[in-house]
């Protein structure tokens, strides 16, 4: 089963910054990242570029609408029953029903692909794909990622947590040179940054 990785942040050591680039650079020069049991299924010449599980799909619910307004007119007795009286209200109710506000929720939970071609959410209601050749931004913010293609009017959020955002980030940045035929000089600038890491632990020692 794949398991979710955490990105690493400065105050990781060197081993784990390495592990994470070294990853990268694996999947970057042709192997496809891990799958999961029911994973999307890839195109010919489309390769796994990262893929993460228990991703929420965000969109906008409504609160509980209410009757706002008010009521006039007259008691009338009509009679009792069981020693009760029973009276019959004559009149006008005004008023009018006000909808409740939209607020974004989590309205379905799934698995995110990102691969050479597409980023997919598969989850157990919702389905969204997005062409790479479709793509015109990609935002994120405290482990909440926008994605908006040219194809689509409103743009899909998705929230993954802060713990993976570097990690998703790193890994829609990839697949997006990789897609754009400019895979060598993403390997270049990753073994750049591996050098550094050397460079440090030579520095420091």
């Amino acid at each position: 089963m794949f398991t979710r990785r955490v990105s690493p942040t400065p105050d990781d050591d060197r081993a784990a910054r390495r592990r994470f680039i070294n990853d990268l650079i694996e999947v970057a020069t042709g192997r496809d990242a891990p799958a999961s049991s029911g994973s999307l299924l890839l195109h010919p010449n489309e390769h796994r570029v990262g893929e993460l599980r228990s991703v929420s799909l965000v969109g906008l619910t409504k609160s509980p609408g209410h009757w706002s307004g008010s009521s006039r007119g007259v008691s009338v007795p009509v009679g009792s029953f069981g020693g009760r009286s029973v009276r019959f209200r004559v009149g006008q109710t005004h008023g009018h029903f006000v909808q409740g506000e939209s607020h974004p929720s989590a309205i379905d939970s799934g698995t995110l692909t990102v691969t050479t071609q597409r980023i997919t959410y598969q989850g157990t209601s919702h389905t969204v794909e997005h062409l790479l050749d479709k793509l015109m931004s990609v935002e994120h913010h405290e482990g909440e990622f926008v994605l908006s293609v040219s194809n689509r009017q409103h743009p899909t959020t998705l929230f993954v947590g802060s713990t993976v955002e570097i990690w998703l980030d790193a890994r829609i940045h990839l697949a997006l040179a990789l897609h754009s035929g400019q895979g060598d000089e993403a390997v270049a600038r990753l073994r750049e940054q591996l050098a550094e890491l050397d460079g440090g632990v030579t520095a420091d020692g």
